[in-house]
């Protein structure tokens, strides 16, 4: 996959609404029991493990370093999960600003929370790759939000709702606030 796909790829997944899309819902449950043995399952908050266990087998020394055999070299799993977490916030965004009803004020909680988790994700990022992970927040920086979110009432709604908590994180340099 393209590493830049969370900032090139259109944001026109409609992911607040994921679980009512019952095909696809059933086909990332089968292909994630598939490649991680029922070791994960999908919920409607997201992919979960089945049992704390799991975790406490995954940091096992043998185990980490099967995972890392299996890794391509290179890779930050952070830095991958940061990626997808900025793709989705962009999805959400444009899900909001561009519904043609009011927004549903769980939505609009929904995106704040997701963007306290983007922010969340910055430090394991920097710490695996601090070039890689400042140029993708450089470049979503620049991406033009705002623009989104004002296209609508529901974006106007939603602006108001992150309190100004977007633009305030993408002003700080991300190294020296999180």
């Amino acid at each position: 996959m393209d590493a830049g796909y969370a900032l090139t790829r259109p944001p026109d997944f409609d992911v607040l609404h994921f679980d009512e899309h019952s095909q696809l819902f059933r086909t990332c449950r089968r292909r994630i029991n598939a490649h991680c043995g029922g070791l994960l399952d999908i919920t409607t908050r997201g992919i979960e493990f089945i049992h704390r266990t799991v975790i406490d087998f995954l940091k096992t020394g043998p185990m980490q370093d099967f995972l890392a055999s299996k890794t391509p070299p290179g890779f930050h799993p952070s830095l991958a999960a940061l990626r997808s977490v900025i793709f989705l916030f962009r999805c959400m965004v444009q899900t909001v600003a561009t519904a043609s009803d009011d927004a549903d004020a769980a939505d609009i909680e929904e995106v704040v929370s997701h963007l306290h988790y983007c922010l969340f994700s910055i430090r394991p990022a920097l710490d695996e790759d601090h070039d890689a992970t400042t140029e993708l927040l450089a470049g979503f920086e620049r991406i033009n939000l705002e623009e989104t979110l004002l296209l609508t009432a529901n974006g106007r709604a939603l602006q108001m709702a992150l309190g100004g908590a977007m633009r305030k994180s993408l002003v700080f340099k991300w190294t020296g606030v999180l």
